[in-house]
């Protein structure tokens, strides 16, 4: 703020206070990708390209703070300056982030700084909401998978804020694909595994899905391939629903629980799910029920075009990946 031209002299403005708000996750990624639109790119000599990334911290008492990438300082990330710029003094138990883009692993940033991960582990938050995951190979579910090792709940942003993020971040994306392919020349990376459900389940095999179930995704999400064919069951490969092993398909454990037939006794008992559901009207209705139904509330509200689509809340660790590749799985496969 400039003082009057008569004083002839500045005075430090006062630190804005965050506005209050009542917790809707669904507010606070949209907050979140709307401050993500402000990030400052720093100029590189070796034309790597920034990402845009917009973070969000709700507090218990309901402020909300922000920041995005290189707000305060060139290069800087929108973690490190929302928790150790702008509250580097403050008590954040209890405090629920919000973030575009995965936090860096642990390792993934130069000695002695510190990946945003860590940050958000040692600031004791324990709850995140993160938008997309981050293709770098420094990063690439590292970041996930470090935060849940410590305790910390993570869900992922809805589908269709998922592809706004990808949308303006997309240099940034292809760049980390291509430095993803080439450390995999140099040497296979080590598989980050988020569930054991990721893989594939013993002695099941594709003759163990329903082909009404599979038929109905089909529908829902316009696809035009057959069920069966070797395109269809590339785009499930993709979605981690199927594995190929020797030139054989393979349902993954998520794939066996949104597709199976049957159940398949001690291996994969017959899945439940314990969700309230939020419809994009606000209506909600909570309660167990099995997988399929589940699936079937969640895909008819998701292909309904509606512009927020239905969430399930109080989920288990699998139950929310799963429910994240319920909402991602009628996107088309590029």
């Amino acid at each position: 703020m400039t003082a009057s031209p008569s004083h002839g002299n500045r005075q430090r403005p006062a630190r804005k206070r965050g506005s209050k708000v009542a917790f809707d996750p669904r507010t606070l990624m949209e907050r979140a990708i709307e401050v993500m639109r402000k990030s400052v790119a720093e100029a590189r000599t070796d034309e790597k390209a920034s990402p845009s990334v917009g973070v969000v911290l709700w507090m218990p008492d309901g402020t909300v703070e922000t920041a995005c990438r290189g707000e305060l300082r060139d290069g800087d990330h929108a973690e490190y300056t929302l928790l150790e710029r702008k509250n580097r003094h403050s008590r954040l138990e209890g405090a629920v982030l919000f973030a575009t883009l995965e936090p860096c692993a642990p390792g993934a940033r130069q000695h002695p700084k510190l990946g945003c991960a860590e940050r958000i582990v040692l600031a004791r938050i324990k709850q995140v909401w993160i938008g997309i995951e981050d293709p770098d190979p420094t990063v690439d579910r590292k970041g996930i998978k470090s935060l849940q090792d410590n305790g910390v709940a993570v869900h992922m942003f809805d589908r269709e804020l998922q592809e706004t993020i990808k949308v303006a971040n997309k240099e940034f994306i292809a760049q980390a694909l291509e430095r993803a392919a080439a450390a995999r020349l140099v040497k296979k990376p080590k598989r980050i595994t988020l569930s054991p459900l990721e893989g594939r389940i013993a002695n099941v095999n594709t003759n163990d899905l329903s082909t009404e179930a599979l038929a109905q995704y089909r529908e829902i999400a316009k696809i035009d391939e057959a069920v069966g064919s070797p395109d269809f069951n590339r785009r499930l490969v993709q979605q981690g629903l199927l594995k190929q092993d020797d030139g054989h398909w393979a349902p993954t454990g998520f794939g066996l629980l949104l597709f199976g037939a049957r159940s398949r006794g001690r291996s994969c008992p017959k899945p439940a799910c314990w969700a309230r559901f939020i419809s994009p009207k606000g209506m909600k209705s909570q309660g167990t029920s099995t997988v399929p139904r589940f699936l079937r509330r969640v895909w008819r509200c998701s292909g309904s075009g509606t512009s927020s689509p239905i969430r399930s809340t109080a989920l288990p660790r699998d139950g929310e990946r799963l429910r994240s590749l319920c909402l991602n799985s009628h996107v088309r496969a590029s």
